[in-house]
């Protein structure tokens, strides 16, 4: 890095002007030729900074812990919908955590903004691939415009709310634990054992012992405090550590149109859908343990935490 040289005065000595100004002609002359351009905008304090710096920090939103829950039987917002447009209701616990945007107004065309997005994401371990064909969920997440809105309603249409294709990010647990059943056999004691079949229930001990090893349920002499909640996938995630934890981030630039009439006040927010799970399984079954096996894999919510979106104006 270049720097200039000047004269070093010692402790104690007297410092004449004419000598002071003459030591300092070199610095000045540099000084004379220096402008905006010369520093990068993190070298000058906040009361510093010149009107042609490149960005200014215009907007910050948060939000926390909002609850997903699987919304198959709703619009899916990343659907290839004409236009990219999403003319359905927004709901907070389904495609649109806590209605969350951030806005700009105001706006003239060729203004340029800068938006930055990101989140904290929890898929939790429902014990999808318990049967073969069980198949996990998976949940989509991106960045939407909103025009015209500077704050989103619950279950409100904007039928201009607008998908930002290169935002888009999707996020999937590969592998889960299997929801765990009262027995391996518990049919097969049954045969075994036929005259107790209708007085007691498959997993109980006193079908022999040759079968009590394969009892993982508990809920009998040996484990009288495991109960069928030790074993729902809603009440015990600490036993199904399968879940997956996952950061999403992303940028998005917008320019105002300068053709048209787009709407002078703009927002933007994360937008999520939640779906795909299969439980592999035709039938439903809520009970556990003994002949009936494994409970039914559960679609469990996701969550979305720690949201932080911050708009940046491009002044140049």
């Amino acid at each position: 890095m270049p720097y200039i040289k000047v004269p070093e005065f010692k402790s104690g000595e007297t410092i004449e002007a004419d000598k002071f100004n003459e030591s300092f002609e070199s610095v000045q002359t540099v000084c004379d030729k220096l402008d905006g351009t010369n520093f990068s905008d993190e070298s000058l304090g906040f009361d510093e900074l010149p009107s042609s710096v490149a960005l200014i920090n215009q907007d910050r939103a948060s939000f926390y812990g909002q609850s997903v829950l699987h919304a198959d039987m709703f619009p899916d917002p990343f659907n290839d919908y004409s236009s990219d447009l999403y003319p359905f209701a927004r709901y907070s616990n389904y495609v649109h955590p806590k209605n969350n945007l951030i806005t700009v107004s105001s706006l003239t065309g060729g203004e340029q903004y800068i938006i930055r997005a990101s989140c904290r994401i929890h898929i939790p371990d429902m014990g999808a691939r318990t049967y073969y064909d069980g198949v996990p969920a998976f949940m989509k997440v991106g960045l939407f415009q909103f025009p015209g809105e500077s704050a989103i309603a619950e279950a409100s249409i904007n039928t201009s709310t607008k998908r930002l294709r290169s935002t888009e990010q999707h996020f999937r647990v590969v592998f889960s634990t299997k929801v765990p059943s009262a027995s391996s056999c518990s049919n097969e004691a049954k045969v075994e054992d036929g005259g107790f079949s209708a007085l007691m229930s498959a997993r109980h001990r006193l079908l022999g012992s040759s079968w009590e090893y394969r009892d993982n349920r508990g809920g009998s002499d040996d484990r009288p405090d495991d109960d069928y909640d030790a074993h729902d996938p809603a009440q015990n995630q600490d036993r199904m550590p399968m879940g997956g934890h996952f950061t999403y981030t992303t940028c998005y630039l917008y320019e105002h149109p300068t053709t048209g009439s787009p709407d002078s006040t703009q927002s933007f927010g994360i937008m999520c859908y939640l779906s795909g799970m299969d439980t592999g399984i035709s039938v439903t079954d809520n009970t556990a343990g003994g002949g009936l096996g494994c409970v039914t894999p559960k679609k469990l919510p996701a969550t979305i935490t720690d949201g932080v979106l911050t708009m940046y104006q491009v002044r140049r």
